[in-house]
C-alpha cells in the first residue's frame, strides 16, 4: 500500500528536519535525542512587534469604541426612525448592520425599504463613513 502513496511535502519536511537538526548541534552536543521546541532554542520577539500591536490594539479600541456608540444610539432611536418596521437591529460587525426579522415573509417584505433605510442611517450623526451594508437575518423575537 505505502509503494503507491506520494507525499508531496516529503522533500521540505526533509529539509526542514535538517535545518532543525542543524540549529540544535550548534547548541547541544550529545547522542541523545533532544527536544525541538526547548526553551534554549527560541528566540525572543523582536520589542518592535511589541510596540505595533500595543499601537493597533488601541487604534482598534478607538474605532470599535466609535461604532459601537453609534450602533447603541440606534438601538435607542429605531422606534422613532423607522416606526411600526418589523426588523430590530442585532448587532453590528465589521461594517454590517444584521437586521433580526421573525418571519421570512418580514424579511421579503422588508428587502425594498432597504435602500431608504440606508439612507437615514447614513443620515444620522457619528454614522460610519463609508459603507454600510445592510444583512436581514430571521430570527425570532
Amino acid at each position: 500500500m505505502d509503494d503507491y502513496f506520494f507525499d508531496p511535502y516529503a522533500k521540505k519536511r526533509r529539509l526542514a528536519r535538517q535545518a532543525r537538526q542543524a540549529r540544535l548541534d550548534k547548541i547541544v552536543s550529545s547522542d541523545l535525542p533532544v527536544d525541538g521546541d526547548a526553551v534554549e532554542t527560541r528566540r525572543p520577539t523582536a520589542a518592535v512587534g511589541g510596540l505595533m500591536d500595543a499601537v493597533m490594539e488601541s487604534v482598534a479600541r478607538e474605532l470599535y469604541r466609535d461604532e459601537a456608540r453609534f450602533f447603541d444610539r440606534l438601538r435607542e432611536q429605531w422606534a422613532e426612525l423607522f416606526p411600526g418596521c418589523p426588523a430590530r437591529p442585532g448587532r453590528w460587525q465589521d461594517g454590517k448592520l444584521v437586521l433580526y426579522v421573525a418571519t421570512a415573509g418580514q424579511s421579503f417584505a422588508l428587502r425594498p425599504k432597504l435602500p431608504a433605510m440606508k439612507k437615514r442611517i447614513l443620515a444620522l450623526d457619528g454614522a460610519p463613513k463609508g459603507r454600510l451594508v445592510l444583512l436581514v437575518e430571521i430570527k425570532g423575537r
